[in-house]
């Protein structure tokens, strides 16, 4: 039993401490942009995954071209139940509306906060390819 208990200490440790520098708010001069590159076929739904927490009160929010991508729905899956106040990850749907190279912004803040208010912005370069 000890030998399970001890790495099991340390494992949630690890994680507990990332989460809390993660959802930390940063207070950097410097901006730094995370830009992913993300392929999508015309006319076909396609899923963005991140990593929040809805104990904490903050949420991604998407901002996006309505004519090149159209949202299709959002979902929140908690990553370990048996963990207080534990991670999750927001799943995001989208269709491809019209090929070519499209951006999504998501945001990360408190529903009721302006987006200067953020405190993590990530972008996402959607290029849409044709259906052939």
């Amino acid at each position: 039993m000890r030998k399970i208990l001890i790495p099991t200490i340390i494992v949630l440790a690890i994680v507990i401490g990332f989460v809390v520098w993660y959802f930390l708010p940063k207070n950097s001069t410097e901006e730094k942009v995370q830009m992913f590159p993300t392929e999508a076929i015309n006319g076909q739904n396609f899923l963005i995954t991140l990593l929040g927490n809805q104990s904490s009160g903050y949420e991604w929010n998407a901002n996006y071209d309505a004519e090149a991508v159209e949202f299709v729905t959002r979902e929140y899956v908690e990553m370990d139940k048996t963990l207080a106040n534990g991670a999750g990850l927001e799943k995001f749907t989208f269709k491809a509306l019209k090929e070519g190279v499209t951006q999504i912004e998501f945001v990360f803040k408190k529903p009721a906060e302006e987006d200067d208010k953020a405190i993590d912005r990530i972008y996402y370069q959607i290029t849409v390819k044709s259906n052939i």
